[in-house]
């Protein structure tokens, strides 16, 4: 990939920070805009938030855990933009980078102080320097999220379309879709689980989770169930196999596990399941 695209992407997002005068940052969910590229899509500046003099003093595990994972999930189960405040009583703009109702990671923007006083102000592990960072910053108030937010949704909708368009981003949520439908088909009469999907996507167990929940709207034990199901209901419908044959070529442990299974599912037991499917051919 030409180098000059991601310069040049740079470029773009540093003028949109000079024109709007907010700083931004762009976290990404599980690495997809960084290591699971051919190279990192933005710079290590533009990917943290310790950019910000505020984010930067007392940076620590919690400051991690809240604007990585704990937006990551807020995020992904409301895909709105929203004004969020961290441990620190640092109000920063969250906009999630969505395509295709899959989920990409967040652009934040700004940093503001909350009204009166800082809800970190008596926290040991904070350094004298952030307090006087923190004094620095304007007053948060909702005028803020009216006046940017529309204007950084519209922006982060382009992004990642620009990205796909520059070829900048090699991850279609829809050949993942094909991907995890052909493994299934290939292997769900085997002993798999999550992590044998995470390992054929060369994914994270985590990742691999999310991908599936946001693809096909379940998780993966359900959709494994759901193929061996179809398959057992298929053979009992087809053949004269016995349930032990079926069993072993539908992935459940024994005849007593897929009656268990079948009959929490489809409501009927196996055999009559058979019996009745045998009954409809013969009308």
């Amino acid at each position: 990939m030409d180098q000059r695209e991601y310069e040049q992407l740079e470029r773009k997002i540093a003028l949109l920070e000079e024109t709007i005068s907010l700083k931004l940052t762009i976290v990404d969910q599980d690495g997809i805009l960084r290591w699971r590229q051919s190279q990192s899509i933005f710079t290590l500046e533009r990917a943290s938030h310790q950019k910000n003099m505020v984010c930067r003093c007392g940076f620590c595990d919690r400051c991690i855990d809240n604007c990585r994972y704990r937006m990551n999930q807020i995020c992904l189960e409301r895909q709105q933009p929203f004004s969020s405040c961290c441990w620190k009583g640092v109000v920063q703009l969250v906009v999630p980078l969505i395509d295709r109702n899959f989920h990409y990671g967040m652009l934040y923007a700004g940093t503001w102080k909350t009204a009166g006083k800082c809800p970190a102000e008596k926290d040991a592990t904070l350094p004298e320097e952030f307090y006087l960072e923190y004094d620095r910053l304007p007053v948060w108030s909702e005028s803020q999220g009216d006046r940017y937010l529309p204007l950084l949704e519209l922006f982060s909708d382009g992004l990642i379309h620009h990205l796909k368009r520059k070829k900048l981003l090699m991850d279609d949520p829809d050949s993942k879709a094909i991907r995890i439908h052909n493994y299934l088909l290939r292997h769900f009469a085997d002993p798999i689980g999550l992590p044998d999907l995470a390992a054929e996507l060369h994914l994270s167990v985590s990742y691999a989770s999310v991908v599936v929940q946001k693809l096909f709207r379940q998780p993966f034990s359900r959709m494994l169930r759901k193929y061996r199901l179809d398959q057992a209901a298929y053979l009992l419908n087809g053949t004269d196999f016995p349930l032990r044959v079926i069993a072993g070529r539908c992935g459940f442990a024994n005849e007593f596990h897929l009656s268990r299974v079948f009959k929490e599912s489809m409501g009927v037991s196996p055999s009559d399941y058979r019996r009745r499917a045998r009954k409809k051919d013969a009308i």
